[in-house]
C-alpha cells in the first residue's frame, strides 16, 4: 500500500504452491483489500500487477467486482517498453546503461569500497545513498537505479 508518499507492505504470502491463475490472485487481491480496508481503516482506490495475461485477467475481474477502482498496467512495465523503445533510437543509451551495469557489479563485490561511500555520505550529505542494481523483473528497479 502506498500512502502519503509512504510504501507500507500489507500482506505476503507464499503462492510458490498455489495454482497461477487469475482466480488464485483475485482471492489474494481481495484478501489484501480487506485487510487495507479493516486493519489499516483506509480505502482502496486503485490496484496494479504485473503485465502478465493472468495477472490482467485477474484486474478485469476485480474491476467488475469494484466499478470504482482504478486498475492501471504495471508502470514498471511501461517504463520497460518506454526505455527499450529509447535504446533502439538513440545508441549510446545502451552503452552508457552497460557501463553503469559494470561498475554497480563491481561496486556489489567491493564491500570495502562501499563502506567507504557511505562513510564520505554521512560525512558530506548526513545520509546514505544505496547503490542499486536494475534487474528486469525487479518492480521498477531500473527507474530507480537509473
Amino acid at each position: 500500500m502506498t500512502s502519503q508518499q509512504k510504501l507500507y507492505t500489507i500482506c505476503m504470502h507464499n503462492a510458490s504452491k498455489d495454482l497461477k491463475t487469475a482466480e488464485e490472485l483475485l482471492k489474494q487481491m481481495l484478501v489484501a483489500i480487506r485487510s487495507i480496508k479493516t486493519e489499516w481503516g483506509a480505502t482502496v482506490i486503485a490496484c496494479t500487477t504485473d503485465a502478465s495475461r493472468e495477472s490482467a485477467k485477474a484486474q478485469c475481474l476485480l474491476q467488475q467486482k469494484f466499478p470504482h477502482l482504478v486498475v492501471p498496467d504495471c508502470l514498471a512495465h511501461q517504463w520497460n517498453l518506454i526505455v527499450g523503445d529509447l535504446f533502439k533510437v538513440k545508441d549510446d543509451y545502451g552503452e552508457y546503461g552497460d557501463m553503469a551495469q559494470e561498475l554497480i557489479t563491481w561496486l556489489g563485490s567491493k564491500m570495502q569500497v562501499l563502506a567507504l561511500l557511505r562513510n564520505i555520505q554521512i560525512a558530506t550529505i548526513g545520509k546514505t545513498l544505496i547503490i542499486i542494481q536494475a534487474i528486469l523483473t525487479w518492480w521498477l528497479s531500473h527507474h530507480l537505479a537509473y
